[in-house]
């Protein structure tokens, strides 16, 4: 949480309603945003985390 001052997206005030503004946003990457180091499911669990960090990421058996 900031010290002071306030930030606002469309309006929505940013420290008080972000999961709000995060149903709105998306990622749309210009470069290729792969990691040589990552596994596809932590790719997955990242980019999922970004639009809803309060969901767990969880996968079937048959997909782990």
């Amino acid at each position: 949480m900031p010290t002071e001052g306030s930030a606002t997206f469309k309006n929505i005030p940013l420290f008080e309603q972000i999961s709000k503004i995060r149903t709105t946003l998306g990622v749309c990457p210009q470069l290729d945003v792969l990691f040589e180091d990552m596994t596809v499911r932590e790719h997955l669990e990242m980019f999922y985390t970004y639009k809803d960090p309060s969901a767990n990421f969880l996968l079937s058996n048959a997909e782990q």
